[in-house]
Parts: structure tokens; C-alpha cells; sequence
């Protein structure tokens, strides 16, 4: 199984037993690289704190380990889809690599004996890596695509439905409007009324559906403009006279075409 599909608590433990695998691999490449150099088995193995004999089992080992491509993490696509799958390396390198990889052609059978053997090198080691699910199918298909230059559709757009506007919104952004109305001003909302605040103190609560304003503190004074309602898109004119009644001032929208 993917990685994706594993419980986080054993995603260490399954990566950890996937790359031990690899440092294995690379271990043996090591030591051969210390022979190449020409270092003898003794010192090798008084580096490494183990018997020479161990050296000299290990190397045997060693001899039939393919060195990596250049420029490839791995010497086969199996082991590249290995170190992925150990967290060695990332998705991007990953199918970079599949994708350039110089892929052997595929066994092929003599007519008599169906049975198939593919050398070391094939495309079907990716096959093979996707069955055993060290990749995803993504990746596979990416992959696939990228190497015989397939064009991936374009997902199609999702239509973003329209937000509904509740009353109570349409009320505030009213509310705002007529702030900007009378010349500008701070617009709160409390128990379910809208208070405006202008920059000279005065404090205005709109009442009703047809935007009535009273003025908390009391005092006199001529509201009247005209704009156009980004609401509902037609001219909103705001008047108010001044009222004397219990020291309201009373200021009211009326929409028109």
C-alpha cells in the first residue's frame, strides 16, 4: 500500500524498512568503491569496526550490485521508485527521472515458449513498482503521459454558485450607504439594529425597512443627498427635516428609478 494509506503512527516503520533495503544496496556500492580505490580489506574493515572476513563476504555480495546511471538516483526504475517509497527522494525527482530514464526493450518470445523475462531496465519495473504500490497511479499515468508526449486535459472549471445575500446583509450594506450618504461614519450593529456614528458624534439608528434613522443624542439638523445603491442599482435619496419629537431627528431612504 501507499504511503497516503498508511496510519501516521507506522509511516516511520514502513519508510525505515523501505530504505533499509536501499542502504543495503548502497552499502555494498561503498565498499566497492573503497576496492576501486585501492584500499585492502583490513583497513576497510578497521575502518568500519567489523572482521575482515565480513569484508570479504560482503564485497563477494558486492560484485553483482549495478553502479547508478549518471544523473540517476538509481541504477534500474525499480530502485528509483524504491528510494521514493523510503523518502529518499521527492515526487518531483521521482518522475523527473522515470520520465528521462534510457529504457531497454522488453523481452519478447520465440513463438514456442511464452514465458518472458525482462532484463534489468524495462518499463515494466514501473509497472512493477506500481503494482507492489511503492508509487502512486498519478504518478504512473504522469509519468506515461510525459513520455509519449500526451497531452493532459485541463480539469474543468467549477462554476462558483452565487452567494446568497441574506436580509440581514442586504440591510447592512443599506446601512453603509446611507453612512456614505450623509457624509460618512461609523456603522455598528447591536441586538439586531444598526447604529451609524458620524465623525461629528452623532449617533443615528436605523429602523425599518425603509431605513428610518433616529438620533440617540437629540439636536437639530438637514440630512439630504442622492446616490446611486450599489444594492439594489437604483438612485437612493436620503432627506430629513428636522423634527423635534422627544429630541429625534428622523431621516429617511427613499428608492426611486
Amino acid at each position: 500500500m501507499t504511503i497516503a494509506e498508511v496510519p501516521v503512527e507506522a509511516r516511520a516503520a514502513m519508510r525505515a524498512r523501505r530504505r533499509k533495503e536501499i542502504d543495503d544496496l548502497d552499502y555494498r556500492r561503498e565498499l566497492l568503491r573503497l576496492e576501486e580505490c585501492g584500499y585492502t580489506q583490513t583497513q576497510i574493515s578497521k575502518w568500519l569496526g567489523i572482521a575482515q572476513p565480513s569484508v570479504s563476504s560482503a564485497l563477494r555480495t558486492a560484485a553483482k550490485v549495478t553502479m547508478p546511471l549518471e544523473g540517476f538516483s538509481g541504477a534500474t526504475p525499480y530502485e528509483i521508485c524504491q528510494r521514493y517509497a523510503g523518502g529518499i527522494i521527492d515526487r518531483a525527482q521521482l518522475v523527473d527521472e522515470l520520465t528521462r530514464f534510457p529504457y531497454v526493450e522488453g523481452g519478447r518470445t520465440d513463438g514456442y515458449d511464452s514465458l518472458i523475462v525482462d532484463p534489468a531496465g524495462t518499463w515494466s519495473e514501473v509497472s512493477d513498482a506500481r503494482r507492489r504500490e511503492l508509487i502512486e497511479n498519478d504518478v504512473y499515468e504522469e509519468v506515461f503521459n510525459r513520455r509519449h508526449n500526451i497531452a493532459t486535459a485541463p480539469s474543468p472549471e467549477k462554476k462558483v454558485a452565487p452567494r446568497k445575500t441574506s436580509p440581514k446583509d442586504r440591510a447592512r450594506d443599506t446601512v453603509r450607504e446611507i453612512a456614505m450618504a450623509i457624509g460618512g461614519g461609523e456603522v455598528t450593529e447591536k441586538n439586531g439594529r444598526f447604529v451609524i456614528k458620524t465623525p461629528s458624534g452623532l449617533q443615528l439608528e436605523v429602523k425599518g425597512p425603509r431605513g428610518n434613522a433616529s438620533d440617540r443624542r437629540g439636536g437639530t439638523g438637514i440630512l439630504s443627498t442622492g446616490y446611486r445603491s450599489a444594492v439594489t442599482g437604483k438612485i437612493v435619496k436620503v432627506t430629513g427635516r428636522p423634527v423635534k419629537v422627544s429630541g429625534k431627528v428622523r431621516a429617511h431612504d427613499r428608492h426611486g428609478d
